[in-house]
């Protein structure tokens, strides 16, 4: 009899337990579950491969079985990382229950799908109201990005600390020495969290103006989420190639290194940037493969692998002519890589003007000890040359006047 008696809640649980409720004249005990105001499908949430070039999208399900209205709040231990989204058929979603134990999901960071990223920044919503016994499809949206820098800043915090507690408060190398191992290495991390889900009943009165939640007790829970995410890292260890004695419409040639150094299968194109006028033309073989490129395609390397290309560059007028190449990371824009492109071109091949020996030995090498050789360049012309002295291993070989 509500008017006669009321009912008070002894206690409250966090997680899917019963609570008591006692009926204060007889002293009779009812029974009620807070599992039972609502369930969330699937049970778990999960994508894997994630790279960093845009959200994961994972869609589930609020159902409620009260008689009346709940205001759902939706929070996440991720922080920032997670963001919801209503459900909306226009975004072409993946269906509900595609990211339990699931692979990467259409319009997702590993899955590369058509959906644009921005349009998951649209529509964001903290919380949702379920109509007696109704359902709501909600759609989690995981920004990889964020979490791994979170996660790589609190290791790198670590790591500075546990050097620093070492060296006694000494030794700044050692510090930076190891941020930098803290940095991202392209390895997949396994993200490990959960979706909060908080619940008030709203009065009757109050869900047709503002949908306030009551002062009721409110039910909880907790969706697991776990991602494994990984960086995508393209290396190009060559920034300029120079073609020399191009003729013209004969077409030269120069070899460079595409490296994946992430986990996770990459994706790139390789993008021309040609000035006006079109003086020269570009075309690209996979020389692991021997078969051709197409400029703007879309080529993919295995995990910590690398591919051998070819650009293949032929003239069409006299003169020094400059261009780039973009070689684009599908899986993270930030790790894109510019090579230069420089050659020289006429109507006829040049003669030498440039003697240099054809190897240069330099006996037998020790880590961290240099090892010098003499270099001797010759100008049979008649004419000054400006010589540009590089290496295959910038890292190791460098260069210095030994007048």
């Amino acid at each position: 009899d509500r008017d006669r008696f009321a009912l008070r809640p002894l206690a409250r649980s966090r997680s899917p337990t019963a609570g008591w409720l006692t009926l204060p004249p007889s002293g009779r005990k009812i029974m009620t579950s807070e599992a039972d105001a609502f369930t969330v499908s699937p049970s778990r949430l999960s994508c894997h491969a994630v790279l960093t070039s845009a959200p994961a999208l994972l869609p589930f399900s609020i159902a409620s079985s009260s008689a009346v209205p709940l205001r759902v709040t939706l929070g996440s231990t991720f922080g920032d990382a997670v963001r919801f989204q209503a459900h909306d058929p226009a975004l072409a979603h993946p269906p509900l229950g595609a990211g339990e134990g699931g692979g990467p999901l259409p319009g997702g960071g590993g899955g590369g799908g058509d959906s644009p990223a921005l349009l998951h920044e649209m529509n964001l919503i903290s919380s949702v109201t379920l109509p007696p016994r109704g359902v709501v499809a909600v759609v989690l949206v995981f920004r990889p990005a964020v979490a791994l820098t979170a996660a790589e800043d609190d290791q790198r915090r670590q790591a500075a600390a546990e050097v620093g507690a070492e060296e006694g408060g000494a030794g700044q190398s050692g510090r930076e020495r190891a941020e930098a191992e803290a940095r991202g290495t392209g390895s997949i991390r396994e993200l490990s969290g959960a979706v909060l889900l908080a619940a008030h009943p709203v009065h009757a009165a109050a869900a047709s103006r503002s949908a306030a939640p009551s002062s009721a007790p409110q039910f909880e829970a907790r969706l697991p989420l776990s991602v494994r995410a990984c960086r995508s890292l393209l290396r190009c260890e060559e920034r300029e190639l120079h073609f020399s004695n191009c003729v013209l419409g004969a077409a030269s040639h120069k070899d460079f290194t595409v490296r994946n150094g992430s986990e996770a299968p990459l994706s790139f194109r390789l993008v021309p940037l040609l000035r006006a006028g079109r003086a020269i033309s570009l075309a690209f073989t996979n020389l692991d493969s021997g078969a051709p490129l197409r400029a703007g395609g879309v080529e993919e390397i295995s995990g910590f692998s690398h591919a051998r290309l070819r650009a293949h560059l032929t003239p069409h007028a006299e003169g020094e002519h400059r261009a780039e190449l973009l070689l684009t990371n599908e899986g993270d824009a930030d790790s894109s890589v510019r090579l230069r492109l420089a050659c020289r071109a006429s109507s006829q091949p040049l003669r030498a003007k440039l003697h240099a020996p054809p190897s240069l030995d330099l006996g037998d090498c020790y880590a961290a000890v240099p090892r010098r050789a003499r270099l001797t360049l010759r100008n049979i012309s008649d004419e000054a040359l400006y010589v540009t002295l590089s290496s295959d291993a910038p890292a190791e070989g460098a260069f210095e006047d030994a007048l």
